[in-house]
């Protein structure tokens, strides 16, 4: 994913984030179903001989083990997005 700000170390430019995202819901035994998501970017290039290069040292995480603990207005409507986006998936394809 490009960047809005590019990353700088040792006079090379991380143009891009590597992304992962996981999302785990459960049902628990008192009928929630509460959501919890780990997102993870890490600064990413292509270097002059055309391998990817990251700089795992300025990686952000996120972590929020359950929507409640989601208090940034943008963060929450991140959440709901890729939460509501999962959901329209499952639903098409019958789950």
């Amino acid at each position: 994913m490009k960047s809005n700000a590019i990353i700088e170390s040792d006079g090379k430019a991380y143009p891009a984030w590597d992304v992962s995202l996981a999302i785990t819901q459960r049902l628990q035994s008192d009928g929630t179903e509460p959501i919890s998501f780990s997102l993870q970017c890490v600064p990413v290039r292509i270097n002059d001989h055309g391998a990817r290069e990251t700089l795992d040292s300025a990686a952000v995480l996120f972590v929020r083990g359950r929507e409640s603990e989601i208090t940034d207005p943008r963060e929450q409507a991140a959440f709901f997005a890729v939460q509501s986006a999962v959901v329209d998936f499952l639903r098409s394809k019958g789950l």
